[in-house]
């Protein structure tokens, strides 16, 4: 598509700054059906693969990969019961809806070493929908040491979804400029 691009804005100089519009729009339409027609894929082999492998009801398949771009959620599923006894058809699950890569299983092994959490509870918690396998634990670290948090409920919550440490420098900013609470910090600071 940047070639085409290019070819239109370098060897078609006379042709109306319209045409090239037009044409760049319809270029762009059929790029976004395209993905979209790649997301529809992904999420009806995951759903073939959920009933498959895991023996999964179409209900329980369908919420497994809902909106998934690939079968990654049942590849997560299959490796959260190898690695911690999940069941699949519960925090197997829960941790891996919406998963893109075995990040979520990676961040529950992070989790358990880096901060003792279980991985059928604090750990699924935490590490649904993880996307960076080592952000959301090392947030919690972070949370801890630098927010003094009453437990590690909120860095929990906190750190949820986190892709980087911006969820804990976010919550110290707010900390010391705006003199929020822990509640309002944590909804305003963690990724949604």
């Amino acid at each position: 598509m940047n070639k085409l691009l290019s070819f239109l804005i370098v060897f078609l100089p006379a042709a109306s700054f319209m045409k090239k519009f037009v044409i760049i729009l319809c270029m762009m339409s059929v790029s976004i059906t395209a993905q979209a027609k790649v997301s529809k894929a992904g999420a009806l082999e995951c759903f073939t693969q959920a009933q498959k492998q895991l023996s999964f009801a179409s209900e329980s398949a369908t919420k497994l990969c809902a909106g998934s771009i690939s079968a990654a959620p049942v590849a997560c599923v299959i490796d959260a019961y190898k690695q911690f006894g999940l069941a699949p058809n519960g925090s197997g699950a829960e941790l891996c809806a919406k998963a893109i890569s075995s990040a979520p299983v990676e961040c529950v092994l992070q989790a358990k070493s880096k901060l003792g959490l279980s991985a059928n509870g604090s750990g699924v918690e935490l590490c649904a929908e993880a996307v960076v396998a080592s952000a959301p634990a090392e947030c919690v670290v972070e949370a801890m040491k630098q927010l003094y948090f009453a437990g590690n409920g909120s860095a929990l919550q906190l750190c949820k979804k986190a892709r980087s440490l911006a969820p804990v420098e976010c919550a110290v900013k707010a900390r010391d400029e705006k003199y929020l609470g822990t509640s309002s910090i944590i909804e305003l600071c963690k990724e949604k």
